[in-house]
């Protein structure tokens, strides 16, 4: 699929950076294990992979406030970007975290634009807002990568059962 992802003309764009001490490898299977991140995101209470992980394919998330909205994946090249793009009524955004190898470590980028009114009305509070959260989620993705990395029988659940990720927690 070649969906433009993120909007660079939208009234918020944001951008959060964390260096991973864990390989590409496992940085990717722990991102690419949606089932499990409620267990290491405290940002949500559920995530479903509809099918399986491909371009084009439906991912459900919960929120730890409640809020459910759904996204498609739009860019997929394994162990080095995965992109999604979603909307609700009140909202449209797009994500795309990429990952770089450098010797015994990962760089993770993690890249939002955002399109809603509240966007619109106040692009600075919201683009505080969106910058926390992507670096909090980034965070997040780095404990437990390298919790993972430190003991390789943890390895995530997606790697033991061929990566899909697919299902309901």
């Amino acid at each position: 699929m070649n969906i433009p992802v993120i909007d660079r003309a939208a009234p918020v764009c944001a951008r959060a950076q964390e260096v991973i001490f864990a390989s590409r490898e496992r940085v990717w299977d722990v991102l690419t294990d949606f089932r499990r991140w409620p267990a290491w995101n405290p940002a949500f209470r559920r995530v479903v992979l509809h099918g399986a992980l491909a371009e084009g394919a439906c991912v459900t998330w919960t929120t730890s406030h409640g809020m459910t909205f759904q996204t498609q994946v739009a860019s997929l090249d394994r162990y080095n970007c995965i992109a999604w793009l979603g909307s609700t009524a009140a909202m449209r955004a797009a994500y795309m975290l990429t990952l770089a190898s450098d010797p015994g470590r990962t760089c993770a980028s993690l890249e939002a634009s955002v399109e809603s009114g509240l966007a619109r009305l106040m692009p600075q509070f919201t683009q505080r807002a969106l910058h926390a959260s992507l670096a909090r989620g980034l965070a997040a993705l780095r404990r437990e990568a390298q919790r993972c990395a430190q003991n390789p029988a943890m390895r995530p659940i997606a790697a033991k059962i061929g990566g899909s990720g697919a299902g309901s927690p």
